[in-house]
C-alpha cells in the first residue's frame, strides 16, 4: 500500500510518498486489499491483509501512524513511517513487520470497507467474506479499532460480493449514521469476469440495538 498527498484545490495532482505498507512475506503473491482507513485518537490507522512469512495470513491486519506528523511530513513532500499492531502492541514496522488478525478466529477477508458511526460512536467495518460457496458481505463494529464484534451477515446472495464502499447519508459521507449505505460489485460465482458480469449494487443498512443487528434493502445497476 502506498501513500499521495494532494495540495491544489482541485485535487487532480498528486505527488507520491511511497510505499508504507508491506506484507511480512517477502516473495510470492499477496493480496493486501485497498487499506481502507479511519482516524481514530490522533492516528491514522489502514486497515489490510497481511501475509506471513510462516504461511499464517493476518485477515484483517492495522497499520497506523500519527496524523499530525503525517499531515506536516506530506504536506513537503516527506514519507511517514507506520506501525503495525502486533501481539498487543504498535511494534513492527509497516514494511514488512510482523501483524496480528483483529478479529476473534481470523475469519476470512478479501476486501472491506470502514467507517466511522456517529450513531453507535465506534467505527464500522464491511467485510468481503471468501467461501467455497462464495464471497458475502459481513458487518462488526469496534470501539478502539483493535477488537472487533463478531461479523453478522449483511449481504448473503449467491454470486460474489466484492469491494465493499460504506457511503455515509448526511454531509460527510466519510462518516456514517443509524442508516448508511454500502456499494459493492456483485458477480457470478467462480466467474471473476467482473467487467463482463458484474453489477455494481447498492444496499442500505440500518443499525438496530441493542448490537448491531441490521435491516437491509437493496438497490443497483450495471456497471
Amino acid at each position: 500500500l502506498g501513500m499521495a498527498v494532494s495540495t491544489d484545490p482541485n485535487g487532480q495532482v498528486f505527488r507520491d510518498l511511497g510505499v508504507i505498507i508491506q506484507p511480512n512475506r517477502i516473495g510470492g503473491q499477496a493480496e493486501v486489499g485497498g487499506g481502507s482507513f479511519a482516524a481514530v485518537n490522533g492516528f491514522l490507522n489502514v486497515y489490510y491483509s497481511d501475509f506471513l512469512s510462516d504461511g499464517t495470513w493476518a485477515s484483517v491486519a492495522v497499520a497506523r501512524a500519527p496524523m499530525a506528523e503525517l499531515l506536516a511530513n506530506a504536506l513537503v513532500g516527506k514519507s511517514t513511517s507506520f506501525n503495525k499492531y502486533y501481539n498487543g502492541d504498535w511494534s513492527e514496522p509497516g514494511i514488512h513487520g510482523m501483524a496480528s488478525s483483529l478479529e476473534v478466529g481470523a475469519p476470512a477477508n478479501v476486501w472491506l470497507g470502514m467507517s466511522y458511526n456517529d450513531y453507535l460512536d465506534r467505527l464500522v467495518m464491511v467485510s468481503a467474506q471468501w467461501a467455497p460457496s462464495g464471497v458475502n458481505l459481513y458487518l462488526s463494529s469496534s470501539a478502539d479499532g483493535i477488537n472487533w464484534s463478531p461479523r453478522q451477515p449483511v449481504a448473503l446472495d449467491s454470486g460474489e460480493q466484492y469491494y465493499p464502499t460504506i457511503i455515509g447519508t448526511g454531509a460527510d459521507p466519510l462518516r456514517s449514521g443509524q442508516s448508511f449505505y454500502v456499494y459493492y460489485t456483485d458477480s457470478q460465482k467462480g466467474a471473476f469476469s467482473r467487467w463482463s458480469d458484474a453489477q455494481l449494487r447498492r444496499r442500505e443498512i440500518t443499525i438496530n440495538e441493542p448490537g448491531l443487528a441490521a435491516n437491509t434493502s437493496l438497490g443497483g445497476g450495471s456497471l
